[in-house]
């Protein structure tokens, strides 16, 4: 299977040049590759050519690392190579198409497998994803929510048992409708055996309204029950305590 992975200029992630897998190795990607190597594993176990288009969406995540960051922008923008415009992209080529946020128009005629990540969950279009693929995408790679079992069983305050699909829903609603900020600070993890874990922790929740307004404000205590699933660690049940109502 021939991958390619498409990402715009300006973000962070991946790497700052565009890169053709038959070009590099494992170790040379660190050559053009400066930040954090999330996605690096992704590459070298696709084996994938990477391509990076001028900006073309500005999304949350986006407006967040550059426009409230202009230095920022700066620095990527002398040490970002190898653009390659979207109508110069081999797609014929490949089998599969990632892009990182969804930021290429899909026309109905190609027959590739397109599909995309969001860069953070507290994205809108991580919330518009969850219910269904945007601009013409066959696949949203929902990077929270893999972190939950399919049979995941979530309990909290006031509210009723809720699966994963339920889960999906109500977080693509609050997320459609706020800008959520997120800190978790464990306090336990447990292996109880190879299939088996818990943790313990504790949580802060602020929640901004989009339309304005004074944030939302919870915080509390959490205990997830962990299975690993194919080699992975996932929620498997989870009760969240709140300390104090929302204010």
């Amino acid at each position: 299977m021939k991958t390619a992975l498409v990402k715009q200029a300006l973000d962070v992630f991946g790497p700052w040049s565009g890169v053709k897998w038959a070009d590099t190795s494992p170790l040379r990607l660190f050559d053009v590759w400066p930040g954090k190597a999330v996605y690096w594993e992704l590459t070298c176990m696709l084996q994938a050519d990477w391509y990076i288009i001028p900006p073309a969406v500005e999304g949350d995540y986006f407006h967040d690392l550059v426009r409230r960051n202009p230095d920022r922008a700066q620095l990527l923008q002398r040490h970002t190579k190898n653009l390659t415009s979207v109508d110069a992209i081999p797609f014929e080529n490949y089998d599969l198409i990632i892009s990182f946020d969804a930021i290429l128009e899909i026309p109905p005629s190609l027959a590739n497998l397109f599909a995309y990540y969001t860069q953070e969950h507290w994205d809108a279009l991580y919330g518009h994803s969850l219910q269904r693929p945007l601009n013409g995408y066959d696949l949203f790679l929902a990077h929270m929510m893999d972190a939950y079992s399919a049979d995941v069983i979530k309990m909290s305050p006031g509210s009723p048992n809720r699966g994963k699909e339920d889960l999906e829903r109500s977080y693509a609603d609050l997320l459609a409708k706020y800008n959520v900020e997120v800190a978790v600070k464990v306090e336990e993890v447990t292996i109880v055996s190879n299939s088996t874990a818990f943790d313990r922790a504790r949580y802060t929740v602020i929640a901004t309204p989009k339309t304005g307004g004074k944030p939302l404000v919870s915080t509390g205590r959490l205990l997830e029950v962990l299975r690993k699933e194919n080699g992975k660690w996932k929620s498997f049940r989870a009760m969240n305590i709140l300390d104090e109502p929302q204010s």
